[in-house]
């Protein structure tokens, strides 16, 4: 969960215009050393190799537009509920995949999604 946000920030200055794998260094650089139980070959620097590849390939691929970064990352959506209760949400991105606006929600994972997972994240998108 921490390195996913700490990529969450460094998408969020590739949109601002800055160095994203020099953010994510930075903001990953706060967990070097850590008390986190790593998966069985994984380990910070690993970690940290990994989103930094992640992070070219998604540069390299340019399929996602976020226009206003500041107002379109991290957008919190607030409802009222019953009993003076609130229900309160983060939404990662509000932007363009491939020309096509979309609600977007980043996911960090070193597992591949199956055919049908990725299938059914599709038709939600459209």
């Amino acid at each position: 969960m921490a390195f996913g946000r700490c990529f969450e920030k460094a998408l969020a200055a590739y949109f601002s215009g800055e160095d994203c794998s020099a953010a994510l260094f930075k903001e990953w650089g706060i967990f070097r050393d850590g008390p986190f139980e790593y998966k069985k070959g994984e380990s910070w620097d690993r970690l940290l190799h990994q989103g930094v590849h992640l992070l070219q390939r998604f540069v390299q691929d340019d399929r996602v537009k976020i226009c206003r970064p500041k107002q379109d990352l991290q957008v919190k959506m607030v409802r009222n509920l019953p009993g003076d209760n609130e229900f309160v949400a983060y939404i990662d991105a509000l932007g363009e995949l491939d020309g096509t606006q979309c609600l977007i929600d980043w996911k960090t994972t070193t597992s591949r999604y199956t055919e049908s997972r990725r299938d059914c994240y599709r038709s939600i998108r459209r």
